[in-house]
């Protein structure tokens, strides 16, 4: 009987280490639980979950996680209470402001393209009433 080929694993690359930049915080978490998600077998556990994200940190975010390496912090067992507190250190603490504070997006000279990009991902933290929701659908089509 013929054993089937196992399927080759993708190939996925992170295109940056994490530096305490704020816009790009969403970005990286979300690389992470990608990386993880197709290469399961290697981070199947909060300890390799979290070692992974340790790998790709830099600056304050690296001293940060060297201080909770260094006490042999209980978050380094667990990658939601891991990542719930990531966040809250490093992400966006208040998103909705933040795109409160955006809402005058303009087009200007960028490209269409650019512009509903950028609309999108404001628009996604904000909670608009139900009559602004045919606008949402119609702009992000």
């Amino acid at each position: 009987m013929a054993t089937q080929p196992q399927p080759k694993e993708p190939c996925i690359s992170l295109l940056y280490k994490f530096d305490n930049t704020h816009s790009k915080f969403q970005g990286f978490v979300n690389q992470v639980h990608l990386v993880i998600q197709f290469h399961l077998h290697h981070y199947s556990i909060g300890p390799a979950q979290v070692g992974l994200i340790n790998t790709l940190l830099l600056g304050t975010t690296l001293v940060w996680f060297t201080f909770l390496l260094e006490h042999q912090s209980p978050l380094l067992n667990d990658f939601e209470t891991f990542l719930e507190k990531f966040n809250a250190t490093f992400g966006d603490s208040n998103k909705k402001h933040t795109s409160n504070i955006k809402q005058s997006l303009c087009q200007g000279s960028c490209i269409v393209a650019i512009y509903a990009l950028e609309f999108r991902q404001l628009a996604c933290n904000i909670s608009w009433g139900d009559a602004h929701k045919s606008i949402l659908v119609w702009v992000t089509r």
